[in-house]
């Protein structure tokens, strides 16, 4: 999850709760870090923010600056099984 540790501009990481207007992406990531389970949040050229709970990488959209709360994103990868340990379904044999 490198890609998201810094705000990319030109970046939608597809946040989908409005939380209104605000005059930079700072507020709007402050607005994001109180919010005990926002993990992301964007700021489009409108000054729209919006946040989310659970992450996603998103697309390259003009007009958009995109961020992660690092400690967040850090937290959710280390809870996350380690690719390889899913369990495999039994096979049935007819």
């Amino acid at each position: 999850m490198p890609q998201m540790m810094v705000p990319r501009n030109d970046w939608d990481n597809l946040s989908d709760q409005d939380e209104g207007m605000f005059a930079s992406v700072d507020e709007c990531r402050s607005r994001c870090k109180v919010q005990p389970g926002c993990v992301q949040y964007s700021l489009n050229q409108d000054q729209l923010c919006r946040t989310r709970g659970g992450p996603r990488l998103g697309k390259a959209t003009e007009g958009i600056t995109s961020g992660w709360i690092e400690d967040r994103i850090k937290d959710f990868e280390q809870s996350m099984a380690q690719c390889g340990s899913e369990s495999r379904p039994t096979q049935i044999l007819t």
